[in-house]
Parts: C-alpha cells; sequence; structure tokens
C-alpha cells in the first residue's frame, strides 16, 4: 500500500484520522480500532499504593490532577457525583506527560488511560 503521512493543523484537511471519537468530524465515519481501561496512577509512597486496588469510598477527598483536554473528564466528574464521592484538584495538566509528572511531585492523583501510563515511571496503578 502506497501511502503518504501528513500531520495537518485542522482535521478537516485530513483523509484518514485517528482521533477520539468525541472529537470526531462529521466528514468521517467512525471504526473502533482499540479500547482500553482507565487506571488510577498515585506515587509509590502515597497511602493507597499499598493496595492491590481501590474502592470508590476511597476517592473520597482525594487530591487529583485536572485533565481539562480529557474528553471522558465530565463523565468521570458526573460519575464520581452521582456516587456522592467529592475530589478536589491540585494541579492542572496540559498533558498526560504532564500530569504523570506532577503526581511523581506528589501533587495528587490521576486517573489514565493504562496505555499512556509511562513504564519504569515510579508510579503504581490502581483501579481494576
Amino acid at each position: 500500500m502506497d501511502v503518504n503521512l501528513f500531520i495537518v493543523d485542522v482535521i478537516e484537511q485530513a483523509q484518514i484520522a485517528i482521533v477520539d471519537k468525541q472529537l470526531l468530524s462529521p466528514q468521517f465515519k467512525f471504526r473502533r480500532l482499540n479500547q482500553e481501561g482507565y487506571k488510577l496512577i498515585v506515587r509509590k509512597d502515597h497511602p493507597l499504593a499499598k493496595n492491590k486496588t481501590v474502592s470508590l469510598n476511597e476517592l473520597q477527598g482525594l487530591a487529583f490532577i485536572e485533565k481539562p483536554y480529557c474528553t471522558n473528564r465530565k463523565a468521570f466528574e458526573r460519575f464520581i457525583s452521582d456516587v456522592n464521592i467529592s475530589i478536589t484538584y491540585q494541579g492542572k495538566a496540559i498533558h498526560d506527560s504532564q500530569l504523570q509528572s506532577f503526581v511523581k511531585l506528589g501533587f495528587g492523583a490521576a486517573v489514565i488511560p493504562e496505555s499512556l501510563i509511562q513504564k519504569e515511571c515510579d508510579l503504581k496503578l490502581l483501579l481494576n
């Protein structure tokens, strides 16, 4: 197959795109390539890091790093609100690498797709 790959400024310039479904332009048809779950990440010395899993109640009052760029953020916030869990945001990241750095520095926890977590990064994955 002869394919030329270019990064474009706006999605409307593309003929094919790999994007989050919620960001899909009407010109494209959707085809799922992958689906994955999210994991809670904390520093390895965080009190929750000793657990293999974390219950929803253990999220109560936990400081999180905000991910305003995440398309699932509103769904997460709706979910924790529906189960009467209150969290606080201790910082705001602009991309997943920065988010993980904030967690490593101890500013809070985060929920992130498992595939985006940097291996060997001194973070503990929780919530199966």
